[in-house]
């Protein structure tokens, strides 16, 4: 949405890649020809700044030397930034805006070699108008160098100075989530690279500038320490650039480290290791990223423990803070299921036998409440109660349901089959469903609680399947559950009272016919 804000941060940010871009070249090329030229007594320079040397042809190539060393660029940075300006002044940033803020420093640091180069051509042709015994390989060489250094020095400056104020001022407009590595066809610069634009900014500029001082200054003392002059230019420039190759190793490595074991954590990989070399900052990071990790591990630990205590969706249910005591009147289709008999298949075998029995009983029921969206609300002794609807809402819960009874049945005569096969006893049960509103959210004590359904509707359920036994019936269900089905299955199998009602409620049933319902 465009507003007076975004108005002023289009403006703001034209004028800012300009004036530094623009201003950064001006003031190096008149600085140049102002203090430089004299101190250097280069020949070519001398030439072509000498106005008694500029007329017809050569002047012309002069004005048209300025005029394009700064006006392509300035074209150049125009239409590489105008999205951006769009950008800013709408307020909706599209990818290409986004790709071309992340690429904007470097992009405009770049745009500065095609003035150089105009600019060197056409000093070359003016040169040739105006002297040609001048125009040989020492000289132009010297001349090629020149703008090579002063190019890099102004890429550095240009670089710097726009990822800076970009990064503080501009970027959190454009990437208000923080996440800038989903941009493609940005240009990355590493910190190596980096290190290595500092380098040649405030180490080769300068002694360059220094070397072709003093042999522009040609002394007797320099003339018979020449090759050592030379040499210690070397000297130093081979010196600071090993200097700055180290230094930008000892950061890029751990930071590579540490981008890899972040990347690993991203992906629940929390065995991560970083060798710690330094007690700066990077030191203390990735001591800080190893503890992170452990304390990830744990917690997933926890979680992942705490949702084999409770249902997974009851875990993050209060992973979400809900863990204030109440809760909320929510339209849900339950589910009750329990072994018939168990207590006779409890004495004919031994505690451990009865542990494990239910252990591969209860799997079976969990499996299909869970591939149809529900919830097991509770284990009571050799029952469930399962839930739908709640915490997590889903569609057409009575069908969800109702599938689930019909799949643990399936399950059922599937795990008999195993278990005859084992010599344990054959288990059966009776699953009653019903639809209803019910009170769902966190029940107990402030110290202590638990997610669970409350309500009448929940008795009902409780009710309807300790009738399975006198209807003969493996599944019930009561009508409210039935007229809500999309895709209605089941009879009629009569009303039944219920207890702690006045009126008997209508029932439905699935009889089984050859093990398929």
């Amino acid at each position: 949405m465009m507003t007076e804000n975004t108005k002023k941060l289009s403006l703001y940010f034209g004028a800012t890649t300009f004036v530094i871009n623009f201003g950064a070249n001006i003031t190096l090329s008149i600085l140049g020809n102002l203090f430089l030229t004299p101190l250097l007594n280069d020949p070519i320079s001398t030439l072509l700044d000498g106005a008694r040397f500029l007329s017809g042809k050569s002047l012309f190539l002069f004005y048209l030397s300025w005029i394009l060393s700064f006006g392509v660029p300035s074209v150049l940075s125009f239409y590489h930034e105008f999205p951006i300006l769009k950008a800013f002044w709408t307020g909706e940033f599209s990818e290409l805006a986004k790709r071309r803020l992340l690429n904007t420093s470097v992009v405009q640091a770049l745009i500065g070699v095609t003035g150089y180069t105009i600019g060197f051509f056409i000093s070359v042709l003016q040169l040739h108008l105006m002297a040609e015994d001048l125009l040989n390989f020492t000289n132009l060489f010297s001349q090629l160098l020149s703008s090579m250094i002063a190019f890099l020095f102004s890429f550095g400056f240009i670089y710097y100075t726009l990822e800076y104020i970009i990064q503080k001022y501009f970027l959190h407009y454009a990437f208000p989530d923080n996440v800038l590595s989903r941009v493609d066809g940005v240009i990355q610069i590493s910190i190596r690279m980096r290190f290595m634009i500092f380098y040649q900014s405030v180490s080769i500029f300068p002694l360059f500038i220094f070397y072709k001082i003093l042999l522009g200054n040609m002394t007797p003392a320099i003339e018979s320490n020449k090759n050592s002059l030379f040499s210690l230019f070397l000297f130093l420039i081979v010196t600071g650039f090993l200097i700055s190759l180290f230094i930008s190793v000892s950061y890029q490595n751990p930071l590579k480290k540490m981008s890899e074991a972040t990347e690993r954590i991203r992906f629940t990989d929390y065995e991560v290791e970083i060798p710690v070399r330094s007690v700066d900052e990077l030191g203390t990071l990735s001591e800080n990223i190893i503890l992170m990790a452990q304390s990830l591990k744990e917690k997933e630990f926890i979680k992942d423990t705490f949702g084999r205590i409770v249902d997974p969706s009851v875990r993050d249910y209060f992973l979400k803070g809900n863990r204030s005591l109440g809760g909320e009147l929510e339209e849900v289709s339950i589910l009750f299921c329990d072994i018939r008999s168990f207590t006779t298949l409890s004495e004919n075998l031994p505690p451990q036998k009865i542990v494990e029995l239910l252990n591969r009983y209860f799997t079976r029921l969990q499996i299909s409440v869970n591939r149809n969206h529900g919830m097991i609300n509770k284990y009571i002794g050799d029952a469930i109660l399962a839930v739908f609807n709640a915490p997590v809402k889903i569609d057409n819960h009575s069908d969800h349901a109702l599938n689930t009874a019909i799949e643990i049945r399936r399950e059922l005569k599937s795990l008999n089959l195993e278990l005859k096969n084992e010599g344990f006893p054959e288990i059966q049960n009776g699953i009653g469903l019903h639809r209803g509103q019910v009170v769902a959210g966190a029940i107990g004590s402030s110290d202590r609680m638990e997610y669970t359904i409350i309500g009448d509707n929940v008795n009902i359920a409780s009710r309807i399947e300790g009738l399975c036994k006198e209807f003969k019936l493996p599944i019930l269900f009561s009508e409210e559950l039935y007229r809500s089905l999309e895709n209605p299955i089941g009879e009629p199998v009569g009303k039944s009272p219920i207890r702690g009602r006045k009126q008997a409620i209508s029932l439905y049933g699935i009889r089984e016919i050859d093990g398929i319902y």
